[in-house]
């Protein structure tokens, strides 16, 4: 593999130098209004300076660049070194010395290169998260339409179910309604018959007493007894020719519920 020495004749390997003296040591600092790094000496001049005293001078590590660059972090292992380097193999930041001295073998890039590559791939899983979010909230739009769907349809169908319910409680309210008139009317009727009965039951016996009293008076006249026989005979004959016959019991037959009928009536599932 070829040493860093020798590539770094092919890549521009990017270092930061302080923007006052040009020097690439301890350079840990940077002003966010002048945009400039400052090593740890000049940074200290220029928060004495007339004009930048007021600036906001951070660590590098933390500046705020108006351009879309990177800014490498200061070397943990080598005060004073950037970590202007990435190490494909051990996927770890380093600084020049870190390379030297760890990483001599291994496979490379500038910092700002993964940089620009990591955040290309950020960019690319974000659009990725966001179709799939796009793709689940249509999902859930379309599961949402179907279940009012089925909701509004089952409503409808209740409606329905309790409009026949309605139409059928009224047809058998209409059908037991003339059925009791006619239990109604037959009760009047035998009621009548009942009382015609009885005013005749009693005119007879009314008569039988009127007979009995006559065959006393005639049983101790000296009227003849011919005459007796003949009057028992022609109210005898009387009274059987009005012989009266008991009504009849009416036949009345309960119907069965018909389950399978009233459930068509109603209304029934598909599948």
């Amino acid at each position: 593999m070829a040493g860093y020495s020798s590539v770094l004749s092919d890549q521009d390997s990017p270092t930061t130098t302080c923007a006052l003296c040009d020097s690439q040591d301890n350079v840990n600092w940077y002003c966010n209004d002048c945009q400039d790094a400052l090593c740890d000496r000049c940074k200290a001049a220029h928060t004495r300076g007339r004009k930048t005293r007021n600036d906001i001078v951070v660590s590098i590590g933390d500046a705020n660049r108006q351009e879309d660059k990177p800014v490498p972090e200061v070397c943990k292992l080598h005060p004073g070194e950037l970590c202007d380097m990435y190490c494909c193999d051990c996927d770890t930041l380093m600084c020049l010395m870190c390379f030297e001295q760890t990483h001599k073998q291994h496979n490379w890039k500038r910092f700002e290169d993964e940089f620009t590559a990591r955040k290309q791939r950020l960019k690319e899983q974000m659009a990725s998260l966001s179709a799939i979010i796009a793709h689940s909230e249509n999902q859930r739009s379309e599961q949402h339409r179907a279940n009012q769907s089925v909701i509004d349809n089952l409503d409808n169908n209740s409606v329905e179910v309790n409009f026949q319910r309605t139409k059928i409680k009224a047809e058998i309210d209409s059908i037991a309604d003339a059925v009791l008139a006619e239990l109604s009317s037959l009760e009047e009727e035998e009621s009548a018959m009942h009382e015609k009965y009885c005013e005749k039951s009693e005119k007879k016996v009314e008569e039988l007493t009127q007979l009995l009293e006559k065959m006393e008076m005639l049983n101790t006249s000296n009227v003849s007894r011919l005459e007796i026989d003949k009057l028992v005979s022609t109210t005898l004959t009387s009274c059987d020719e009005d012989e009266d016959v008991l009504p009849k019991l009416p036949n009345f037959v309960s119907g069965d519920v018909d389950h399978d009928n009233l459930r068509k009536m109603v209304g029934e599932f598909i599948p």
